[in-house]
C-alpha cells in the first residue's frame, strides 16, 4: 500500500528530529529516498522455518540514492504507530485496493 503524502511528510519529520548525521555508511553521500510503503519483517517463533503471516516489525526503508544501501527504521520506535496500524488495516480489508 502506497503511503499517503501526508504519512511521507509526517515520516520525514520524524526522521529529522532524530537523525543528525544522513551520511550514508558505505559511500559518504547524503541523498536518501523514502519507499513508498511499509517493509514487514515475520518474527519467526522456531528457528529454521518459514512463517506466512503472524507477528510482524513494521518499518520504513530508505534507500541511498547513490549505492543502494537500504535501511529499516522501525515505525513504533519512530512514533508513527498510526501510520503501521492504519497501512496494516488497509492490507486486511477484503476488496480490491482501488476500491478503498
Amino acid at each position: 500500500m502506497a503511503l499517503s503524502s501526508d504519512d511521507q511528510k509526517r515520516i520525514s519529520e520524524a526522521l529529522e528530529a532524530r537523525v543528525s548525521n544522513w551520511d550514508c555508511s558505505l559511500c559518504g553521500e547524503s541523498d536518501w529516498t523514502l519507499a513508498d510503503g511499509i517493509v514487514a519483517i515475520v518474527l519467526q517463533d522456531t528457528p529454521g522455518t518459514v512463517a506466512l503471516g503472524g507477528r510482524t516489525l513494521a518499518n520504513f526503508a530508505l534507500t541511498c540514492s547513490n549505492c543502494g544501501n537500504t535501511l529499516l527504521l522501525n515505525g513504533i520506535v519512530l512514533g508513527l504507530r498510526d501510520i503501521v496500524e492504519k497501512e496494516k488495516k488497509l492490507e486486511e480489508e477484503p476488496g480490491k485496493p482501488e476500491e478503498r
